[in-house]
């Protein structure tokens, strides 16, 4: 008997120090999709161009979708009146750095210049600092990872490629890897000419047709978009106007914070950095959950149309960090499995 109480209080010890979740760390980023099975970030990168943009903004408008843009600062600078147009009109505005240069190839100081200047811009423009930022081409590593999730920003990638910068047509990619069943957070351009009111069009009624629902990037990872929180954008698991919902988490700026979304059959979750959880509608306690989120494998290709090599994704994302179980559990555990010999 004595044996079986040991054995006891060594797996009630395991399960009271049970492993955190691994942060991430995918080719150097947090997330290559969403968590919510059926749902579509769709995003475009590179802009905002003088009128490439406004035609998509335009048909985004009369479809009534948001978007994300993720800002290249050097086009920004001369199309000011249009980023904030998209931010005006609901639309998230990301990083996406100021040159466009692959990260890994620069210093330390040049990788945060990139970012600060970026962040600098956009933030006098639309009155936020952004708090999600993809890399050019997808380059990242374990340095430009620290460097950047130390300025305060959650990375990220896709995991649906349209390839319009080589000329493909869009819909004929979200026609293919569309499947039922994944989150995706797709990459476009919005200085590329196959980006035309028809084919989004033309993608919207797919997306439709096949269940899925437009969201944020914000909400696709489950993190603020702004450091300073949500500012225009609304999310439907935490829409401030529902009078019923959860609200809005706390910004990655005071802390990070935990938040929760959930769909059938899935129980994709995300956790921040350290910080105050956000309290449910009905005043409950806050919850903290170990996220483990695993991502289709996926190649990433370059998202630009500088020639450079490939990056390539393989494997599944590990997302976010975990939290030990709970002491009760473990104590529960351990009484179960006495009372079982007693």
């Amino acid at each position: 008997m004595l044996s079986i109480l040991a054995f006891a209080a060594i797996v009630a010890t395991a399960a009271f120090n049970f492993p955190s979740a691994v942060n991430a760390q995918v080719d150097g980023v947090d997330f290559l999709g969403c968590n919510t099975p059926n749902t579509l970030a769709m995003t475009f990168d590179d802009g905002p161009h003088a009128t490439i943009t406004p035609a998509i903004l335009d048909v985004l408008k009369e479809l009534g979708i948001k978007t994300t843009f993720f800002i290249l600062g050097k086009n920004a600078v001369s199309t000011q009146a249009i980023l904030k147009r998209a931010y005006d009109e609901g639309h998230q505005i990301a990083h996406h750095t100021y040159d466009h240069l692959s990260l890994p190839t620069l210093t330390d100081a040049q990788v945060r210049e990139q970012i600060q200047k970026n962040e600098d811009l956009i933030n006098s423009v639309i009155g936020h600092r952004t708090a999600l930022m993809r890399p050019p081409y997808g380059d990242s590593d374990t340095r430009v990872y620290n460097i950047v999730k130390s300025m305060g920003y959650t990375l990220v990638k896709w995991n649906l490629d349209t390839n319009d910068w080589q000329n493909i047509d869009p819909f004929k990619i979200f026609e293919t890897d569309l499947k039922p069943g994944t989150g995706y957070d797709s990459l476009s351009h919005d200085i590329n000419v196959q980006q035309t009111p028809a084919k989004i069009r033309q993608i919207y009624n797919l997306v439709k047709q096949r269940g899925f629902r437009f969201i944020s990037m914000a909400e696709c990872v489950g993190r603020a978009p702004y450091k300073d929180g949500y500012g225009n954008v609304v999310n439907s698991a935490f829409d401030r106007s529902s009078g019923g919902g959860a609200q809005n988490p706390a910004s990655p700026a005071a802390g990070g914070a935990t938040r929760t979304s959930a769909a059938a059959g899935s129980a994709a979750t995300t956790t921040g950095a350290p910080g105050p959880a956000p309290s449910s509608a009905a005043g409950g306690a806050p919850t903290t959950t170990t996220v483990v989120i695993a991502q289709q494998a996926t190649t990433a290709v370059r998202s630009s149309t500088t020639a450079a090599p490939t990056a390539t994704a393989t494997g599944g994302a590990i997302v976010g960090t975990g939290a030990s179980l709970p002491l009760v559990s473990a104590v529960s555990l351990f009484a179960a499995i006495a009372a079982l010999v007693a």
